[in-house]
């Protein structure tokens, strides 16, 4: 029969299972279930060798099987696990399987140089080893969760939470860098951005877009349009706000223009496909309720197919379109483990009101 199968290498073969679960737990995404299983091998490799010394009639060839064994185990567990846990904490930077590879390489000429001299040694006496040259790879079983709970004892975060708001969303839309835009937000911080523009189209028709054509019409004096692809303005905002804003850019001259797409920009004008037939709500018709998305009316009238193109010229372009959720800081940590437990909430995981990002940020902060 090929190899040795007694008392003496069980912990050696018990410690390659766990360095073997250890690597395929970390290509899984799961390093700390690695960690653990790094730490276990280092265990059972520290006491193998005395396991096999405990044998006393063990056969020349015995010693030297148990000599290559050990070295092979060592290879995977303390050379290649270390460094595929590494890799899946980190990202896929060049510089990371740089220093992957440079590891596994050197824990390989360390146990390669290891067995050659170990074999002189004991070719020459009987023994033990008082020292060894180098470091043992075999360090890496508490050196890398030494590192990886340090943070842990100065101080660092358990939980991390991401709440780093959205992005605006900046549609491609034909002959849009043609004419002079700017975002709301942008405009209401920085007013000197308005430069004057007498007439302004306002893009988007939610509580940013209504509440920023408001201010431009009376506090300005602008003549303002606005133009939405949904039926409804402020859909999801406060009746009372809804209606009083409507009703005063109304009597203001304010142009409001739902269910219309926008299909292109030309320098001083946009043009947009918009729904005229007899299903299109009256967007001045302020008493009529607006559903939430999850109620159904069967009495309310269904939009028909028609459509007209209409234009519309500005001086200045306002985009209100809004944000969109901003995840990539949330995936990046996902990736990266910065803490054990970790949470994306408000604009970062779904662009709102404030009202719903406060209450998110008061339930978790009551679970956590």
């Amino acid at each position: 029969m090929i190899g040795v199968y007694d008392y003496t290498v069980l912990a050696t073969y018990l410690s390659l299972a766990f360095g073997v679960s250890g690597i395929l737990a970390a290509m899984n995404g799961s390093p700390y279930s690695a960690l653990l299983c790094l730490m276990v091998s280092g265990l059972l490799d520290a006491f193998d060798g005395r396991i096999a010394r405990t044998k006393k009639n063990r056969t020349e060839q015995e010693k030297r099987f148990g000599i290559q064994i050990d070295s092979l185990n060592d290879v995977v567990c303390f050379g290649v696990l270390p460094g595929v846990i590494g890799a899946s904490l980190g990202g896929g930077e060049w510089w990371l399987r740089a220093s992957v590879l440079f590891y596994i390489l050197a824990a390989l000429i360390r146990l390669a140089y290891f067995n050659v001299t170990e074999e002189e040694r004991q070719s020459a006496t009987n023994e033990h080893r008082h020292y060894y040259l180098g470091v043992p790879v075999t360090a890496a079983s508490f050196v890398m969760p030494l590192f990886w709970a340090l943070p842990l004892r100065l101080g660092s975060a358990p939980a991390v939470i991401y709440a780093v708001g959205a992005k605006r969303i900046s549609p491609r839309i034909p002959g849009i860098d043609t004419v002079n835009m700017v975002e709301a937000t942008e405009l209401l911080r920085n007013p000197e951005k308005l430069g004057g523009a007498k007439k302004v189209v306002v893009l988007g028709g939610g509580a940013v877009g209504m509440e920023t054509a408001y201010w431009l019409s009376y506090e300005h004096g602008c003549r303002i349009t606005v133009i939405d692809m949904l039926g409804n303005f402020m859909d999801g905002a406060c009746t009372a706000n809804r209606g009083h804003i409507i009703h005063y850019l109304e009597d203001n001259g304010a142009k409001l223009v739902n269910c219309a797409t926008i299909k292109s920009f030309e320098p001083g004008r946009v043009l947009v496909s918009r729904n005229i037939s007899k299903g299109a709500p009256d967007v001045y018709c302020t008493w009529t309720p607006v559903l939430p998305k999850n109620v159904v009316n069967p009495l309310a009238p269904k939009m028909g197919p028609e459509t007209v193109v209409e234009e519309h010229h500005a001086e200045l372009f306002v985009n209100a379109l809004g944000r969109r959720a901003d995840e990539s800081q949330y995936l990046e940590g996902v990736k990266q483990h910065v803490a054990k437990e970790i949470y994306n909430i408000g604009d970062s995981f779904q662009a709102g009101l404030v009202w719903g990002a406060t209450k998110a940020a008061y339930n978790l902060a009551q679970y956590i």
